[in-house]
């Protein structure tokens, strides 16, 4: 009722303030025939009175360049006398308008504090959407076809009436604020047989937020039946045909029991009756439909207050009664219909659902999981891959009881999680509500590439050797000791840097002198008992690589002749540098004498 309450107060913000006490006016009188081409008011101390046969249509104009709809607004009382022979009509004639979502007619009725301010008999309305605002009187024998009524806070009575493609929308918090309906008709279709509809008039025939009273009525063709988000419906006598969902309950107030009593339902497309929360079930069938009936508990710290009594739940094509999350007592529920006819799986079943959160050391958000869940015979139940560390895992049987009365039980439940051959499973077992797997995800090192420099070494050169190294874990690594090994034998242990997840780092050994001939040398990551760390996979650490250095290129060799042309060359420099000397000093001489 806190949700209910809440949304009240912001409806009535939103409307015009009401009178709290009946005073005395004048009276209006229709008697004749009347469109109305724009909006009208009529004031809050008239009374309406619309008298036998008269025709009151609502006449937007279709053709103006920006359309809107027609308003009637009534705060005073409001009399329709029609007759079953000469009854009045109310509407508008806006299809066109209409299968583009809007009205062509808007019906305001605001209360103005009188208990019998509304007294409307054999009235027709159609094509209209109505509002009821805290008004209080009686809708008998009328037919509402494509419309659609909102009742707040209103103490409203509809008997016999008839709804054709329609529905009613009630929000009465307040306990004396109660709708009720009485032997009323609800059918999805118009005269005219279907016909594509918005979804909201379609989808649910009566939606309640607060008190209910509806008692022998007939609600075939919609996608709900009858809807209640929070309050106190109480049904009685009515039948439920050919919905998607017959009855839809759900309390959040532990104080309320909404009440099912003396009701046929049948033939809905899933579910019969489905109720969260409280639930009185009493004297009544659910038949023919997925399942006849079902029972959520959705809130872990409460139980609900189910009470089931003298009701038949038979030819339904799943089971007769669905449990979720809490059991319940059926009491002297009945399975069949006395002549053999029972449930095509079964009686009862009882289902689950179950959170699965997924860790990590160090918070690693991981993607591309795996999630298992088999059942206690080691069937698989449950398979799908992730991309979040969270999953709902929704409706594991806890057990069945099929139609001669035996039962089974599933749990427990084993659940696993994998990732990249990496995995953490554990029993689950029968009213686990969540369950958290730790995955042991590590950084994992992996001796991706030696090169050399030079490439293609010869004897004799010095050549370095490198190795890069991945991290293809998804946390980063400590440090790390690479061992270097050449033909069997230790080269060197260098030390590796941390490597971030997902990222490369380099080791590198000392210069080795190359030697001619073919050589393996293999990097070791790890080499260290003592310093190793934990990886995702401890056997991807070592790296062998294969390779020739060629010989050392030979020494030019010095030729004979060449040999002897140079002694020769050198003996004549000789002669000549000592003639040339000889030549100079005899000059000098002679420049002397």
């Amino acid at each position: 009722m806190k949700r209910t309450m809440a949304a009240l107060v912001m409806v009535l913000l939103l409307l015009p303030a009401l009178p709290l006490a009946r005073a005395a006016g004048a009276s209006e009188h229709w008697d004749s025939d009347r469109a109305l081409g724009a909006n009208l008011t009529i004031p809050a101390l008239v009374d309406l009175h619309i008298g036998q046969g008269v025709n009151i249509s609502l006449e937007p104009d279709l053709n103006a360049s920006y359309y809107s709809s027609v308003f009637l607004n009534i705060s005073g009382g409001l009399e329709v006398c029609g007759t079953s022979d000469r009854p009045v009509a109310l509407g508008a004639h806006n299809e066109v308008q209409f299968s583009r979502g809007i009205f062509g007619g808007y019906l305001y009725i605001f209360g103005n504090g009188d208990p019998n301010q509304l007294s409307v008999r054999n009235c027709s309305f159609q094509n209209i959407s109505m509002q009821l605002a805290a008004a209080r009187g009686q809708f008998r024998d009328c037919t509402f076809d494509t419309a659609y009524i909102y009742i707040i806070d209103s103490s409203v009575v509809f008997l016999n009436c008839s709804f054709r493609r329609s529905a009613l929308s009630v929000l009465n918090p307040a306990t004396l604020n109660q709708t009720r309906l009485s032997g009323c008709s609800f059918d999805s279709l118009t005269r005219e047989g279907p016909a594509p509809v918005w979804s909201f008039i379609t989808a649910t025939a009566v939606k309640v937020s607060g008190y209910l009273a509806a008692d022998s009525c007939t609600i075939s063709g919609y996608g709900t039946g009858i809807e209640s988000s929070s309050g106190l419906p109480i049904i009685t006598g009515c039948v439920v045909k050919d919905c998607q969902v017959g009855i839809s309950l759900e309390t959040t107030d532990l104080a309320d029991t909404p009440s099912v009593e003396d009701c046929l339902i049948h033939n809905c497309s899933y579910f019969g009756l489905a109720a969260s929360g409280n639930l009185l079930l009493r004297n009544c069938t659910l038949s023919g439909s997925l399942f006849g009936l079902v029972l959520y508990d959705t809130d872990p710290d409460t139980s609900p207050n189910w009470t089931l009594l003298g009701n038949r739940i038979f030819g339904n094509r799943d089971y007769g009664l669905l449990l979720s999350g809490e059991d319940v007592l059926p009491g002297d529920t009945r399975f069949d219909d006395g002549a053999g006819r029972t449930n095509d799986e079964g009686r009862i079943v009882k289902t689950g659902d179950l959170e699965v959160y997924i860790v990590t050391r160090g918070s690693v958000v991981l993607s591309d999981l795996y999630v298992t869940v088999t059942d206690a015979a080691g069937n698989w139940t449950d398979n799908r891959r992730l991309n979040s560390m969270w999953t709902r895992i929704s409706d594991m049987t806890e057990y069945s009881i099929d139609n001669s009365g035996k039962r089974t039980d599933y749990y427990p439940y084993k659940v696993r999680a994998e990732w990249r051959g990496i995995f953490s499973e554990t029993a689950v077992a029968a009213g686990t509500r969540s369950v958290t797997l730790v995955l042991e995800v590590l950084p994992d090192l992996v001796p991706f590439e030696i090169t050399l420099d030079p490439p293609f070494p010869r004897a004799g050169d010095w050549v370095a050797i490198s190795c890069t190294v991945n991290n293809t874990g998804p946390t980063p690594s400590t440090r790390a000791r690479a061992l270097f090994t050449l033909d069997g034998e230790r080269l060197d242990q260098s030390e590796l840097f941390p490597v971030a997840a997902g990222s490369s780092s380099t080791v590198r050994a000392m210069d080795w002198k190359a030697r001619a001939g073919t050589h393996i040398v293999t990097v070791q990551l790890d080499s260290d008992p003592q310093t190793a760390q934990a990886e995702n996979d401890e056997s991807n650490n070592n790296l062998t690589f294969n390779f020739t250095v060629g010989e050392a290129p030979p020494r030019p060799a010095v030729a004979p002749d060449i040999a002897s042309a140079g002694a020769a060359t050198a003996v004549i420099l000789v002669l000549a540098g000592a003639g040339g000397y000889l030549a100079l000093r005899r000059r000098d001489r002679a420049k002397e004498d």
